[in-house]
């Protein structure tokens, strides 16, 4: 009876090496040459590169140089993410402004100059600026 089991194993076994060969486009690498891809060191590094568009940076960049009373070259963008924001108001609303009730796509923006740092909320084409106020004064309490 062991000769037979053992024969059935050798078929099954061979069986499934052709199958791994056949679907995995005839090849198999010995386990010794196969090496794990090397783990990204952040998770930023496994994202791709999102682009802030030069609208939202231009109408970001216009209100903090008047804000500031600053010079664009004085100012630089630190920082920009893509935001849904959970309104029309982007999350910002004034006391008695009705807001539209739709998620809306943006940007969180960060502006710094040497002594401030602004944080804006827009909408995805730039046509929506709001300055967040709070987030901007737990940065830098001249605000």
């Amino acid at each position: 009876m062991k000769p037979i089991l053992h024969r059935v194993f050798q078929q099954v076994s061979a069986l499934v090496l052709v199958c791994a060969l056949w679907l995995g486009g005839g090849s198999i690498a010995p386990v010794h040459a196969v090496e794990a891809s090397p783990k990204p060191t952040s998770p930023m590094s496994t994202k791709p590169a999102i682009v802030l568009p030069d609208t939202v940076k231009a109408a970001v960049m216009k209100d903090a140089t008047q804000r500031l009373k600053l010079p664009a070259t004085d100012l630089r963008i630190q920082r920009s993410e893509r935001k849904t924001w959970p309104d029309g108001c982007l999350g910002l609303a004034d006391p008695g402004v009705l807001c539209t009730q739709a998620l809306v796509s943006g940007w969180a923006v960060t502006v710094q100059s040497k002594q401030q740092r602004l944080i804006y909320r827009t909408n995805a084409s730039g046509s929506v600026v709001k300055l967040d106020t709070a987030a901007s004064r737990g940065l830098d309490p001249k605000i």
